[in-house]
């Protein structure tokens, strides 16, 4: 049997999860079957405030992109019309940087495109902010 249980606090141990199972199996089905029990899976959510600096935090730099981090300017299909585009290397922006035209951002892991009539903005986490205009 699945039943999710929410736990508001931390007073549960590995010794107590049956335990709680077995109130929560009771209020749902009013008896408790006396069986073998097998915890076979365990999802844990959080929500509060993290006080450990997880992500490096960078001082702001210039604005302009850097001449560097354009990788070539290659002919794109925007949804429309085909057009020439920068592609940029996402591991040459820098904090601060504003990227003011469509452009496609590649990474190892991911492409980004930005359209027409967005801005995109390289925070001091080294997100891509993007911003319609």
């Amino acid at each position: 049997q699945e039943i999710p249980i929410e736990i508001s606090n931390l007073d549960f141990t590995i010794e107590n999860i049956e335990e709680i199972f077995e109130n929560k199996y009771k209020t749902l089905y009013g008896h408790v079957l006396e069986v073998e029990k097998e915890l076979t899976v365990v999802k844990i959510f959080g929500i509060g405030i993290n006080k450990l600096k997880l992500f490096k935090k960078y001082s702001l730099e210039n604005e302009s992109v850097p001449e560097d981090a354009i990788k070539e300017v290659r002919e794109v299909y925007n949804g429309y019309t085909w057009v020439k585009m920068k592609v940029l290397d996402r591991s040459k922006l820098k904090p601060g940087n504003i990227i003011e035209e469509p452009v496609i951002i590649e990474d190892y892991d991911t492409t980004i495109y930005i359209p027409e009539n967005w801005i995109g903005k390289i925070d001091e986490y080294m997100n891509i902010v993007l911003t319609r205009v």
